[in-house]
């Protein structure tokens, strides 16, 4: 099971945020795919699991999520299932980089890393997990961890 991500250059980033580029992104999700258990994504019954990826600022963001949930406000990361008949393509996951570095700060971690959990967070969701419920809560967050704890994006 591979995991193959198009797009993965955000369209506009700021000066600041530079780290995103190639040079940081790019790595981390070959490193992700290879650590991302085959359990989580044998899900989608074999072959390759292709996702997007978007890195978006804050506006952008919160029209997605108004749009798409109902909730006029940033969110850090959305994640978009594709219609099963589009297979092997499963989805995009959107990462809001102005709500990561706040975040990033909050939890005294790196953008990098703050960026990674998303990541792996929206791909989680993509494969079926959620966090509603304390026990689903309690899963999925286990594997987040699990997949993140080894620094292999840091």
């Amino acid at each position: 099971m591979k995991l193959a991500v198009i797009n993965e250059l955000p369209v506009a980033v700021h000066k600041r945020e530079r780290w995103c580029e190639k040079r940081f992104f790019v790595p981390f999700l070959k490193r992700a795919e290879q650590k991302i258990p085959k359990h989580v994504l044998n899900r989608f019954g074999g072959g390759t699991l292709t996702l997007s990826v978007v890195l978006v600022d804050g506006k952008v963001m919160r029209r997605l999520n108004k749009r798409f949930r109902g909730k006029d406000c940033m969110t850090d990361v959305l994640s978009f299932e594709a219609d099963a008949s589009q297979h092997p393509y499963r989805g995009e996951v959107v990462v809001c980089l102005s709500v990561a570095a706040r975040q990033a700060r909050e939890y005294h971690r790196s953008v990098q890393q703050e960026t990674a959990l998303l990541f792996v967070h929206g791909v989680l969701h993509l494969c079926g997990y959620d966090h509603i419920k304390v026990s689903e809560r309690k899963k999925m967050f286990a594997l987040q961890d699990a997949i993140l704890g080894e620094r292999m994006c840091y």
